[in-house]
């Protein structure tokens, strides 16, 4: 919200999850996928992955820590095979299939960030206020407890477009078993206001496919 908070307190729109048919062959996308991500230096290794649900066959591509970068899922009811990245690995294998081949999107979430004490109450305040001006669901998850991230859910998640506001670094302290002192202030306070994209008919698809952070936003 511009006419609330600079622009310049939060981070530049990124994607923090991108999934899409791409249309090739398995072969191919699993070689190119690994041929692009070792030019922006990640060299990967195929492996197999566990079973899933729709599909008879995954493959997932690891980096030398053994963190999968992107996961190939094929054998569905579609004859293409379908690409799933998330968190930091997500721009870099979008950036790939943007490049490189016609693609459909299924999802796509765009974060950003900020920290700043009482920032969470403040961005919550806001999406009460959309929620009741354009009649949208809202949702809060509360922990009641000062050491345990909250989370704040706007719209639908069966909608087109779905909202997550939440506390990343009081999650990952969780995640830690870190509480109190151990926990640094900018953890305590960190913010991200994430969008959640299903274009769910094809002129949003191919839209999604070329749109920037900013312009899915």
């Amino acid at each position: 919200n511009r006419g609330v908070y600079p622009r310049s307190e939060w981070s530049e729109s990124a994607l923090d999850y991108y999934r899409a048919t791409v249309a090739a062959a398995v072969p191919v996308v699993l070689e190119q996928l690994a041929q692009g991500l070792a030019e922006q230096g990640r060299v990967v290794t195929r492996e197999p992955g566990p079973a899933v649900k729709h599909y008879s066959n995954h493959a997932c591509l690891t980096d030398w820590r053994g963190r999968v970068v992107a996961d190939v899922f094929w054998g569905g009811q579609s004859p293409h095979p379908n690409v799933e990245a998330k968190g930091s690995c997500a721009p870099a294998v979008a950036r790939i299939l943007r490049d490189r081949w016609e693609h459909r999107p299924s999802r796509l979430d765009v974060k950003r960030d900020a920290t700043r004490e009482g920032l969470f109450g403040e961005v919550r305040a806001i999406a009460g206020r959309y929620a009741q001006a354009f009649d949208l669901r809202l949702q809060d998850w509360s922990n009641n407890h000062p050491d345990m991230g909250d989370t704040c859910y706007l719209g639908s998640r069966k909608s087109q477009a779905f909202v997550r506001i939440y506390q990343p670094g009081l999650k990952l302290a969780q995640a830690e078993d870190r509480t109190g002192d151990d926990i640094h202030p900018d953890d305590r306070n960190a913010v991200r206001v994430e969008l959640q994209f299903q274009p769910q008919k094809q002129p949003a698809k191919t839209a999604a496919a070329t749109l920037s952070p900013d312009e899915l936003w």
